[in-house]
């Protein structure tokens, strides 16, 4: 207990619970919605999103600390997601050939070569969420180097990176759309120039969060951090904003600018996550709440591995069972408590085993 830093345990929690939402039909809703419940519907999709950005600044505060040599990270750490990845994502292909060739008795190809093109292009059947291992595969490939560009990393660094990632990932594809609605050519930048450490979301984010994490929070005013909020809120906003510019020059609400400032969220809800769990209310990090989330920390990897088999057995009987009596947006979050219920349960007995509790 006493090695685990609490609230990144709550961020570990949280960003599973919006994982399992961004996968669910409630967090597209405001594709067909309309009036202020639209409006409050697409603010909630963008602030789903840090979801990702908050499992890879956890990451980044843990493992970009250390200092490791490749092998040991080959060995440890790619061997074990590499390892996860293939199994669950076999599991689930298997699981689907099953489901067609016996419950709807229809032909499915379940060959071999199918399932390699599959796995390695991420088109596996309903392990469309685990596109995130393939990308911290990559991080993981790079760990040492980012271990060592993250021990001398400074505040001018990491304001250098936010700088660059808005300019990029944010000025760029609003100016593109300022420039269609007027009727000209969409502004683009040669894929030759690149950034990666700003723009590539497996580089950016642990670099992010270690930095954070870092930070004694404490002495970060309360007017400091409400403006730090306040301009999360403000980028989901104008993102929100350029979704409705889009929707009228072309005449449907797409998910096109979800992830314009999430990085401006994920920022916001990591401090803000820490002040409020280790100063505003320091009693979520101790004691029996302490114990609690902690467990559930560390169950939320295999519930975020499990969730896609859960929906392949139980989805459509519980929205049958519920459908009549919640919202849609009700179904999804009802299911978002199911699934970490179901979930964590069955991962905290396979943890007892000693193959899953190496993996998991």
């Amino acid at each position: 207990m006493k090695k685990k830093k609490v609230y990144l345990e709550w961020m570990r929690v949280l960003a599973v619970f919006l994982v399992i939402f961004n996968h669910m039909p409630g967090y597209s809703l405001f594709i067909t919605a309309s009036g202020v419940p639209q409006a409050f519907l697409m603010y909630m999709s963008m602030l789903v999103r840090v979801n990702v950005p908050l499992f890879l600044m956890v990451s980044g505060a843990v493992l970009l600390n250390r200092q490791e040599d490749f092998l040991t990270v080959l060995k440890r750490r790619v061997g074990r997601i590499a390892a996860v990845l293939l199994l669950f994502s076999l599991g689930l292909f298997i699981g689907h050939t099953l489901y067609y060739t016996l419950i709807k008795g229809v032909a499915y190809d379940h060959s071999l070569r199918r399932f390699l093109y599959a796995f390695f292009s991420v088109q596996v059947e309903g392990a469309e969420s685990y596109w995130y291992l393939y990308a911290f595969l990559g991080y993981l490939l790079m760990l040492p180097y980012l271990q060592r560009v993250a021990r001398d990393f400074t505040r001018q660094d990491f304001i250098a990176l936010v700088a660059l990632r808005t300019l990029l990932s944010a000025c760029v594809p609003m100016l593109s759309l300022l420039l269609t609605g007027r009727g000209l050519p969409a502004f683009r930048i040669t894929g030759y120039f690149s950034v990666p450490l700003a723009v590539t979301h497996a580089f950016f984010y642990p670099l992010a969060g270690c930095y954070l994490d870092r930070l004694d929070i404490e002495k970060i005013s309360r007017r400091k951090l409400a403006r730090i909020a306040l301009a999360g809120a403000a980028g989901l906003a104008v993102a929100c904003l350029c979704t409705y510019v889009q929707a009228g020059r072309d005449g449907i609400f797409a998910q096109t600018y979800v992830q314009l400032f999430d990085y401006a969220a994920a920022i916001a809800a990591f401090l803000l996550i820490k002040r409020l769990t280790l100063v505003t209310f320091p009693g979520l990090c101790r004691g029996r709440t302490a114990r609690a989330i902690c467990l559930m920390g560390s169950l939320s990897f295999g519930v975020y591995l499990l969730d896609p088999y859960l929906k392949l057995i139980g989805w459509g009987t519980y929205s049958r069972l519920v459908s009549g009596a919640l919202s849609p947006l009700g179904l999804s979050l009802g299911w978002c408590a199911v699934s970490m219920c179901v979930g964590g349960t069955i991962v905290w007995v396979l943890k007892k085993l000693p193959v899953f509790r190496k993996l998991l």
